[in-house]
Parts: C-alpha cells; sequence; structure tokens
C-alpha cells in the first residue's frame, strides 16, 4: 500500500498522473486494502480504484461507510477473467481523462465569465461616474412609470433625494410641475418615445 502511495506520488510529479489503481483487501505485512484506499484517496481524491479479492473483509456498506459512497470505486471479486480486468481498466481511465477535461472546461469557462463579470463592472461603474457628473436632472422610468434612475442633478433641481424617487412611481414622487398636464401626457406616452 504504501508503495503504491509513492507510485502514485512519483507519477503526479512527473506531470504523468495516473488514472487507476487495483488494490487487493489483503496485502500483509503493512496497510490493508481499506487503509492504502484512503492513503490513494487522501493524496488523489478522483483516483479510479477497482478492489480485486477473493474475500472481503469489510462489507459494500461498511466501505462505503469508511470511504464515503464514490463512483470511483468498483469491486472485482477473484476468480477474474483478464478481459474484465482489461475493460474495467479502459472504462475507468476514460472516465478519468474525461473527468480531468471536463474540470479544465469548466475552469475556463469560470475565467471567462469572471472576466467577463469584471468587464460588466468596470462598465457599469463606468457609465454611473458619466451619469453622476451630468449636472442636468437625469431620470430614468420603466414602461410602467417607476423611477428606476434619478441622478445627482434629480436631487438637485427638485429637491427629492434618489432614496424617496427610486422604485416609485414617478407621479407619486412629490415634484411640483408649472405644467402638469405636459407631464400628464408625458406618463401617458408609450414607451418608445421615454
Amino acid at each position: 500500500g504504501s508503495e503504491g502511495l509513492e507510485l502514485l506520488k512519483k507519477a503526479e510529479k512527473a506531470e504523468r498522473p495516473l488514472d487507476l489503481a487495483f488494490v487487493d483487501m489483503r496485502m500483509p505485512p503493512g496497510w490493508d486494502g481499506l487503509q492504502t484506499i484512503q492513503k490513494l484517496w487522501e493524496f488523489d481524491p478522483e483516483l479510479q480504484i477497482v478492489i480485486c479479492s477473493a474475500f472481503s473483509d469489510h462489507s459494500w456498506q461498511d466501505l462505503n461507510r469508511k470511504l464515503g459512497v464514490s463512483d470511483n470505486l468498483v469491486i472485482l471479486k477473484k476468480p477474474f477473467d483478464h478481459s474484465e480486468v482489461l475493460q474495467l481498466a479502459c472504462a475507468l481511465t476514460q472516465k478519468r481523462k474525461l473527468a480531468r477535461l471536463a474540470a479544465t472546461k469548466f475552469a475556463v469557462l469560470e475565467k471567462i465569465v469572471e472576466e467577463r463579470t469584471a468587464g460588466l463592472r468596470a462598465a457599469r461603474e463606468e457609465s454611473e461616474q458619466l451619469l453622476a457628473a451630468i449636472s442636468s436632472a437625469l431620470i430614468g422610468i420603466d414602461e410602467s412609470g417607476v423611477v428606476q434612475r434619478w441622478n445627482d442633478g434629480a436631487t438637485r433641481i427638485f429637491s427629492v433625494e434618489s432614496a424617496d424617487a427610486l422604485q416609485k412611481p414617478f407621479s407619486e414622487v412629490g415634484i411640483q410641475w408649472d405644467a402638469p398636464c405636459e407631464v400628464a401626457a408625458f406618463l401617458s406616452s408609450d414607451s418608445e418615445s421615454r
């Protein structure tokens, strides 16, 4: 068992990681199969493992309790056919390679999302700075007449703080207009003209 762990570490260091380990449950002297699997998974939790044994000192439930439920563990009872071993080796190494590929692609996609999110944040901050610098009143109203944007110019001109205007119907913000008919006509016009 300890020799197997050293081989796993050496392969990782040489940048040729192992995909699969065949482990017998009884390996005197030293670690038994369960201890070996625990040590191997401490180093590489994604390592595929096939338990090869004519008899097991541990039930499947016992293995699941001690190792945790994992789709990286398969039991192959002795005696076994040569073709069974080859099929398992091929299938499990391919599974591991696909898992590595998926993890790599996921990491790339995550990086792209982070970069785009940072770009959007920067663009939003820039637009907020630009809008804050406008001395005129800038009021954004959605299609239902609710205030979505209220800049410093609007606060200065109308003496209404943005916290008192945002997310309220524009007609309820409390602005005294010289020409209320024009405002009513503006609010009743379709959203394309806003």
